[in-house]
Parts: C-alpha cells; structure tokens; sequence
C-alpha cells in the first residue's frame, strides 16, 4: 500500500512538472507571435551614408527622419520602435550598413513603401524584413502567383506579407501540402 502511495506521489509531481513545461512553452509561443508580428512594420534601408563607423541609434533615426521628410514629404513625424543600423553579418556592397526600422504603425511602413520609388531615385534600396520562414512562405507563394499570372493574366493577384490574394482569395502556403 505505501509503495502505491508513492508511485501516486510521483505522477502527481510528474504532472505537475508537464502543467508547468506547458505554460513555459505557451508564453515562448506568444513571445515568439509577438516578435513575428512586429516584423510585419520593419523596413531595412540599404546605401545610406553614414558619417563615421559607428553612430547612435538617435543619429540614425535622425538620419532616417530626414531623409523620409525631405526625399519622400512625409510632413507628419512618424513614429519607430526603434531604429538601428546593423553593424554585425556580412559588409553591404555600398560600404555602409543597412538601417532596420520598426514602425509603430502598420499604415506608416506601407507609405513608405508606396512612395520607395522616390527612394530609389537617390540611390536608397527599401524592402520589408520578414522572418526567415516568412521568406520561404513568400518565395513559394511567387512562384505560384507567377503561374497564375502566366495562365491568365487578367486576374487580379499581388502578394500582402506571406498570403497571395487572388481575386479576393487569400492564399497561404502550407509546409505540410
């Protein structure tokens, strides 16, 4: 009878240790959500000068909000979550470092991006930086919207983040199909 007790004793603290794995895992998820989300209003400019091999993260943003209000009119002052030049990885072509700036507004990176023609005219590149699966959902999700497109032109398709939208269907890619 005493050695049922402890074998209940010890599924007891084994369940307990599995409720508390489970919580640990649920909060890395969200945590992990949370960061994908935020990659959705980041932009990485590429080619724009900077003045020594080093400068702080309040220069850039200056640097950025300059740039924006004078290249692109944007009057109003937009707001980042941060704004940081990358110094670590491989070195650029152009010799400086990308600059990797995080929106607060969803509506304020999709602006910028309408209007990065502009950008380009002076020599500065501006892309979306998405996750590296979001990447791969988006590299398999072109391949078919150039397929649609090949087949019939005529319908309407472009591509939002990682889904395809196709005449008012969303399409997401799926690893397991």
């Amino acid at each position: 009878n005493a050695r049922f007790q402890d074998i209940e004793d010890v599924v007891t603290d084994i369940k307990g240790d599995m409720m508390e794995l489970m919580l640990v895992y649920q909060d890395i998820q969200d945590k992990i959500f949370d960061i994908d989300r935020t990659w959705q209003n980041t932009l990485v400019f590429h080619n724009i000068k900077s003045d020594s091999s080093y400068e702080s993260s309040e220069c850039t943003e200056s640097r950025l909000r300059d740039l924006l209000k004078s290249v692109l009119n944007i009057r109003r002052d937009i707001q980042f979550l941060r704004v940081i030049r990358i110094y670590n990885g491989p070195d650029s072509r152009t010799g400086y470092r990308p600059i990797v700036a995080c929106c607060t507004k969803w509506t304020d990176k999709e602006e910028v991006l309408r209007k990065r023609q502009l950008l380009r005219c002076k020599g500065v590149n501006v892309e979306e930086d998405l996750s590296r699966a979001a990447r791969t959902r988006r590299r398999e999700l072109e391949k078919l919207f150039k397929s649609i497109k090949a087949r019939e032109p005529d319908r309407r398709c472009f591509l939002t983040y990682d889904k395809l939208i196709v005449d008012d269907n969303v399409y997401i890619f799926n690893d397991l199909e």
